[in-house]
């Protein structure tokens, strides 16, 4: 009986060893499988991450080759530009060349015109023909402007010859009223309003009025500084002749 009871604990202790090494050996596989599953996730973590990568590139890529698509296009564009510009740069020289110096001679007759015309503010009005006869000559002024100006002057010019004035300034050594009536007359008056004169350009002086002439003359000076309501006056004109003139300012 004790053999029989001996021999039953033997073989439930090999039974139990057994158990034990199955049962690591279960634990063993399983830790091992464990551990390739988790190599495999890597791996499919790392496939995917690189195909993405890919993607990525793949896409970059695409974006550069169409920007170098784009960019080439410009390029080419404004290569035809350019060449245009240049062109036109050669044909704006050739007409500088031609423009110029008509730009110039309508000047020199502007100038000639003042020195010959009615000598009022011819001083101020000489200086802007010297001022762009300095402009004419400046490299950094386009023709464009020079010609403008010139153009400008001239309109100048026209304006004086329809319109009446009346101002202030220097004759000799006193100050005096004067009196331009277009381009057709022009007269002074003493402040005190006792004398005046018309100007004379055939003999280039002064031509002192009479008392009657002077009056109207007073008239015509309040009525350009707005001091009288416009009427109809009697002055006397250049070389002499009598004439109705309209002081309508």
């Amino acid at each position: 009986m004790r053999r029989y009871l001996l021999l039953t604990i033997l073989a439930l202790i090999s039974l139990s060893t057994n158990a034990n090494q199955s049962i690591e050996q279960q634990l063993q596989r399983q830790a091992l499988n464990q551990q390739s599953q988790q190599r495999i996730d890597d791996l499919d973590a790392k496939r995917q991450q690189a195909s993405q990568q890919t993607r990525g590139v793949k896409q970059q890529l695409a974006l550069v080759e169409q920007y170098n698509q784009h960019l080439g296009a410009m390029v080419a564009q404004q290569q035809q530009e350019l060449s245009q510009l240049q062109q036109d740069i050669a044909s704006l020289d050739d007409t500088e060349q031609q423009a110029l110096p008509l730009v110039h001679s309508m000047l020199q007759e502007l100038k000639l015109f003042i020195t010959q015309d009615l000598p009022f503010l011819q001083q101020q009005r000489l200086q802007s023909i010297a001022r762009l006869e300095l402009l004419l000559d400046r490299a950094d002024v386009s023709l464009a402007e020079k010609y403008r100006q010139v153009l400008e002057a001239y309109q100048i010019e026209m304006e004086y010859g329809e319109s009446i004035a009346a101002y202030q300034g220097p004759l000799a050594e006193q100050q005096v009223n004067y009196f331009r009536l277009g381009r057709t007359a022009w007269y002074y008056q003493t402040l005190n309003g006792h004398t005046s004169a018309l100007w004379d350009p055939k003999q280039k002086q002064w031509q002192a009025l009479n008392q009657a002439d002077n009056l109207a003359l007073g008239d015509a000076l309040a009525i350009a500084w707005q001091q009288q309501a416009p009427r109809l006056l009697s002055l006397p004109l250049n070389q002499l002749e009598q004439g109705a003139t309209n002081a309508n300012p």
